[in-house]
């Protein structure tokens, strides 16, 4: 009902309108029709401002399918990047070394311990790996005062100090 009262006082309104201009009918009144009526100006500078946002429209659309196709690509090979480093960290806390992790990978990783033989390869690398840290040191048969102390340093060391550092028997 109010809607019908807003569209009776509008048309009211509009009559009201006719009214004054039918008053002033001798007279040229210019202002009206060019406040009404849009120019050929008016038309040219919404057909610019429709050109360039139908442009920044084309713009944004081929960005976000560049996008959405790059996210697509990405989200293929993600997954097989965060399985791999997730096995190697599984692994590196068993105790497994990056040599022994990277001998494990071609043949199926983590998988691939269930084979004897992976297993007994394993065993010769970390056998091998302990052997080489082994290696005698050339200086084991030196007493520590040998190490700490070169040979001219003993020589001229005073007979106090000397009694100071070696040991007593």
């Amino acid at each position: 009902m109010s809607e019908e009262l807003d569209i009776e006082n509008i048309n009211s309104s509009n009559d009201a309108d006719v009214n004054d201009n039918d008053d002033n009918v001798g007279e040229n009144n210019n202002d009206d029709n060019n406040d009404n009526t849009p120019t050929l100006e008016d038309y040219q500078r919404v057909f610019e401002e429709k050109k360039q946002l139908e442009e920044k429209n084309k713009k944004l659309y081929a960005r976000l399918a560049k996008l959405s196709s790059n996210l697509k690509g990405q989200a293929v090979s993600h997954p097989d990047d965060v399985n791999d480093k997730l096995e190697r960290l599984e692994l590196k806390t068993e105790g497994f070394s990056d040599e022994e992790i990277d001998f494990l990978r071609p043949y199926g990783g983590k998988k691939a311990l269930e084979n004897p033989y992976v297993k007994s390869a394993i065993d010769i690398m970390r056998e091998k790996a302990k052997a080489e840290s082994a290696v005698v040191d050339v200086d084991s048969t030196k007493s520590d005062i040998e190490k700490k102390y070169t040979a001219d340093q003993l020589k001229n060391m005073p007979l106090e100090e000397l009694e100071k550092i070696l040991p007593k028997a």
